[in-house]
Parts: structure tokens; sequence; C-alpha cells
């Protein structure tokens, strides 16, 4: 590995916002009672992570669009109160749902050159969502930084955002996508240790959520989606669960008959290398989601090819 720098990235699904809680700031109060439910113990769980991330991409990130950019700046000071640094954020409208994405960025190690937006009707529908920051100051070095939720319902779906997703990717290009694919790959098998869905366990009508949406075999069995992980690890994208070899599962226990899968991941592109034994899983019973947070480090190589 040539000489580089590393950075620490942490993703969760706040499931709708999280644990409810009601503002308690006063320049939110102003507004009247507010569902604030993302915002519960935030900076703890931002903790979780055994070090101070240097991204935080979020799924699910509800009302952050309400009232222009006061929430987004409110939680930008609630972690600057907190000790956690200087985070500048940035909000994606998800054009599915009021499920919104955001990404915050430490200004100490990541400096903001663009955010798509989906401004220009020319631009290329996969560049949404993107952030492109500057790593410590060298403009040469710049990292493509997308929080990502993948239609939950229908495969079809996940593989075209999949696909444009990469589209905009030139080679040589820098790029960290992290969040809730609701899918697995068919990289890494059960026996390898990679956590399947037992169908036989779900009710019918329930076999068709969360990263599936099987045909029935001729034996009334059920396999699991793998197609929009499969395109990206295919186009060149590196799964840190599978390079780092994590197989605990990010849906907390108690949530599916079929058992829990990994379908929160974080994909990389270009010349960024898996830091060995950084990827994790929380296992904490901190009330903010159905879904367990991850988190794990990348080294910053010089060659394109980690």
């Amino acid at each position: 590995m040539s000489a580089g720098t590393s950075l620490v990235w942490q993703s969760v699904n706040l499931k709708s916002g999280g644990t409810r809680v009601l503002p308690g700031d006063s320049l939110l109060r102003r507004h009247g009672s507010l569902d604030m439910e993302w915002l519960t113990r935030f900076p703890e769980v931002v903790r979780l992570s055994p070090e101070r991330p240097h991204l935080l991409l979020l799924q699910e990130a509800k009302w952050f669009d309400r009232y222009g950019d006061e929430l987004l700046l409110y939680v930008e000071r609630l972690l600057r109160r907190d000790g956690l640094g200087i985070y500048r954020g940035f909000l994606t409208r998800s054009t599915r749902s009021h499920h919104h994405q955001v990404v915050f960025l430490d200004t100490a190690r990541l400096e903001v050159a663009h955010h798509w937006r989906g401004l220009d009707e020319d631009e290329p529908s996969g560049l949404y969502g993107y952030v492109e920051a500057i790593v410590d100051g060298d403009e040469e070095r710049t990292l493509w930084v997308k929080s990502i939720h993948l239609n939950p319902r229908d495969a079809r779906d996940r593989l075209a955002d999949a696909r444009e997703i990469h589209a905009v990717i030139k080679p040589g290009q820098r790029a960290l996508i992290g969040g809730d694919f609701n899918s697995i790959p068919s990289r890494r098998t059960r026996e390898q240790g990679e956590p399947q869905r037992d169908f036989s366990k779900m009710p019918p009508a329930q076999r068709y959520g969360k990263g599936v949406w099987p045909d029935t075999g001729p034996d009334g069995q059920t396999a699991p989606e793998t197609d929009a992980l499969d395109y990206l690890i295919d186009t060149g994208w590196i799964d840190q669960h599978i390079a780092d070899g994590n197989t605990t599962p990010t849906i907390a226990p108690g949530y599916d008959r079929g058992g829990e899968l990994i379908i929160d991941r974080c994909l990389t592109f270009g010349a960024l290398a898996t830091v060995p034994r950084s990827v994790w899983v929380d296992t904490s019973d901190l009330p903010y989601s159905d879904h367990r947070t991850i988190g794990g480090i990348v080294h910053i190589t010089e060659d394109e090819t980690p």
C-alpha cells in the first residue's frame, strides 16, 4: 500500500427519523410542536463509532427539508456543542418519498467543492446527491461521497439506480457510497458467513420486503434478489463488509421473522483501500432505529487501484 491518509466513515438509517423527541432548542420551538425523531440521541449515535467519523451518511433523514436549512444547521450546532467537531451538512431530497438523505463532512479534513442537487436539467441523473470534497487541501485528491437509500420494494428500480450511480464515476475518481441498499450480494454465500433470509419462516405477504423481490421457484421457495449490489461489485466497487470479512447483520434483531441481513453497507471506488479489521456494526441497545449504525476506515492510496 502506497503512502496516503485514512478517512473514517459512519452510516445510519434512522427509520423515518428514529425515536421521538420534541424540539429542545428555542429557535426550533417557534414552529410549534415538531416531530424531531431523527434528533434523538444523535451525538450518542455518532459516538458509537470507535473513531470520530469524517464522513456521516444518513438515510431516512426525515424533516431535514422543513423550514429551509434550519434543521440541518441545528444538527451542525448539536455536533459542535457536543465536542464532536465542526461538520457541514448537505441535504439530498429523495425523489421517491420524504425520507431524505443527508451527508455531514468534517470540515477539518474535507473541503466541499460541489454538491449535485439536480439544478442542471442536462446533468446525468446519477450525479444527484453526490458531494465532491477536497481531502486535506489537496485539489488533486478529491472524494465523491453519496448517501444511499435504494428502493425497498422494487428490485428493478434498485438496479436502475445502481447503474446510474456508477455511470457518472470517471476512471480514477475516488468515490464512497454508503447506506441502505435494501439488497444483498451473491458474492458471499451462507457458508462464507453472509446472513441469508429464511423465507420458510416468513408469511408470503412479507417475503417481498427488505431487499428481496424474488420469483417463486417450482418448489415453492424463493431466493434473494442480488442484482443491484452484484452490478456495483462487477463494475469495480469494493464492498467494505466483504473486503474486511465482517458478517454482522445490520438489521436490528426482532424486526424480521426471516432473519436479519446485511443491507446497510459501504462501497468504495478508485484508490481507496479497506483498513483491515476496521469495519464495525453497532450491537448496542440504543433505540435509534431498526437498523444498526455501521462504520469503518478507508485508506487513500496514490494509485488508481488500491
